[in-house]
């Protein structure tokens, strides 16, 4: 039996958890698992990062908004410049 501590190995396959203690398996299979969790850890932080990042995005965009002039504002200046050229 696992102990609570020990690292359980879950992989699923056609919709079944098969469960695998760690602690039990070769030391083969023991590096590869320490290398499977790293990845797993930094997706998590890769993933977390880039909703921080969509946040961040938002909020720039929230107070850039009430900056911008005017859409028609924005066009009459747009077509100024061509008439120019």
């Amino acid at each position: 039996m696992a102990e609570a501590n020990e690292p359980i190995l879950t992989i699923k396959e056609d919709g079944v958890d098969h469960q695998y203690n760690v602690a039990e398996m070769s030391d083969e299979i023991k590096v590869l698992y320490n290398k499977l969790s790293e990845l797993q850890v930094q997706h998590k932080k890769i993933a977390e990062a880039s909703e921080d990042n969509l946040v961040l995005q938002q909020h720039y965009i929230d107070k850039i908004k009430p900056l911008l002039p005017e859409q028609e504002e924005a066009n009459d200046n747009d077509n100024s410049e061509s008439k120019k050229g």
